[in-house]
């Protein structure tokens, strides 16, 4: 297992380095709850439907955004026997990973980078499959995606699963909540919005669904105070003002619980289209 840079002469610009200390910090902090990136709930149906693509696809390079909980990537080396490569912002989590699986860190099929999204360290092209898993909100979505693309050869995948906006909630209603609770959270997406979002960066949605999981609220606002967000309460007091749009869409109970919707999906990176440039 190794760290290098695939693209040549690429470093994170100063403007960035704040925001990039802080988002390492975060994943450093939920790496020991598991309640925003990867949680264990969750890793049953991605990796299912993760496992489809890899038997369908049969990719040569896997890439990997993130380590995550580490589960999936242990999961796609054992089921990839090519090569995995995982771009992980933080240097803790990357020792704790090699530190706790021992026999894939001398393995020769996975490689780990540490590196920003927003700078992305893999080769043009290099990559059959990429595979980004409940980071996407915490970076600059448009600027993370043109790196992913230049990885990504043509007609390659791109697996995605994060959380979406329910279909009904057009003024964002569980995005503002998320962004009181959290002010690293960018944005969520209603899955529409998501899949052209995402055509209008040249990747086609092959398959994709929607299904949702029981999100305690009261436990994510917990944990965004411990770690030092939602200054006075302002998640709390959004949620008791939006409670009825909550209780319509969301199903919001009353005990905090909510049925959150999440996006898993595959897309092909499309060739370019040369005639429209004739």
């Amino acid at each position: 297992m190794s760290e290098h840079a695939g693209r040549c002469g690429r470093h994170i610009r100063g403007g960035d380095m704040d925001r990039y200390h802080d988002v390492v910090d975060f994943i450093n902090f939920d790496s020991g709850r598991r309640l925003f990136i990867e949680p264990d709930f969750r890793h049953g149906p991605v990796r299912d439907r993760l496992f489809e693509l890899l038997d369908t696809y049969k990719p040569g390079v896997v890439v990997k955004a993130g380590l995550g909980s580490g589960k999936l990537v242990r999961d796609i080396v054992e089921r990839n026997q090519k090569l995995t490569v995982v771009v992980e912002p933080s240097a803790f989590m990357v020792d704790e990973f090699m530190k706790n699986n021992p026999a894939l860190a001398a393995s020769d099929r996975l490689r780990i980078i540490r590196a920003d999204f927003h700078e992305f360290p893999v080769d043009y092209y290099a990559a059959n499959l990429l595979v980004c898993v409940d980071y996407m909100d915490l970076f600059d979505v448009s600027r993370a995606l043109d790196e992913f693309k230049i990885s990504i050869q043509f007609e390659g995948m791109l697996f995605y699963a994060g959380v979406v906006l329910e279909a009904r909630d057009i003024d964002g209603v569980y995005d503002d909540f998320t962004r009181a609770m959290l002010s690293l959270h960018n944005d969520y997406y209603l899955e529409g919005d998501l899949k052209t979002f995402l055509d209008l960066k040249g990747f086609s949605c092959i398959k994709g669904e929607t299904v949702a999981f029981d999100r305690d609220l009261g436990e994510l606002m917990g944990a965004a105070r411990e770690y030092g967000d939602e200054n006075g309460g302002e998640a709390a007091a959004f949620l008791d003002a939006r409670r009825l749009d909550f209780e319509q869409m969301y199903g919001l109970n009353a005990d905090v619980i909510i049925r959150e919707p999440y996006f898993i999906g595959t897309f092909m990176k499309r060739k370019p289209d040369l005639s429209e440039t004739i």
